[in-house]
């Protein structure tokens, strides 16, 4: 069986990749970082991306994200966290923390937290954990889900990424240049230009027109 990961996560690939029993994917992933079967979703954060989403609050949307799927997971990968909260400008970073995991607990019993030393180590972690997902041969191709959207904003984007090639922020820069789906739908090729590559603009092309 397969094992999706977001097309973002170049240097995850690269390491799957010599791993020559695991069935790989590339795919443009909204929720999560990689994709296993039986409802497993993992979201991967370095610890200075962990304590940032953490302060910009931007981890709460990936939660209510994660729980979409059975078996979600954020995986945590550090090698000194303690390090990171010393040089935080959050003096309270430590306190903050402590109150985030208490509220994954509480608020979001789903969600799995474990923490590996190193990108190798959490490489290894996908492998036997795939196995185990897949042996006797168990296990369902992952199915990648949508964000859920708080906002019009949001529903607006999730359509356009809905177009091959196209991802969240990409489709912010063209709601943004062109206003709305329908002018993005309407914009020439030169215009299209200025935000996307050529084979983008013919998958924008003929999937609005």
């Amino acid at each position: 069986m397969t094992v999706i990961v977001d097309t973002r996560e170049q240097e995850l690939i690269k390491l799957l990749r010599t791993k020559k029993d695991l069935g790989l994917e590339e795919d443009f992933i909204e929720v999560g970082d990689l994709l296993l079967p039986e409802g497993f979703v993992i979201e991967r954060k370095t610890e200075k991306d962990f304590i940032a989403s953490i302060l910009d609050k931007r981890l709460f949307n990936q939660l209510n994200n994660l729980t979409q799927y059975e078996n979600p997971m954020i995986a945590v990968i550090h090698d000194d966290l303690w390090k990171d909260f010393y040089f935080c400008r959050n003096r309270y970073i430590h306190n903050v923390y402590i109150g985030v995991l208490s509220t994954i607990a509480a608020s979001y019993p789903k969600v799995k937290m474990q923490y590996f030393y190193d990108t190798n180590q959490f490489v290894d972690y996908i492998v036997s954990l795939h196995k185990k997902l897949t042996e006797e041969g168990k296990g369902s191709r992952p199915k990648i889900l949508m964000r859920k959207p708080t906002s019009i904003q949001e529903r607006k984007e999730n359509a356009l990424t809905a177009v091959e090639g196209i991802g969240v922020a990409t489709a912010q820069k063209l709601l943004d240049k062109f206003g709305s789906i329908v002018k993005v739908g309407l914009a020439t090729e030169e215009e299209l230009k200025e935000v996307l590559g050529e084979k983008n603009i013919k998958h924008v092309k003929e999937t609005l027109n």
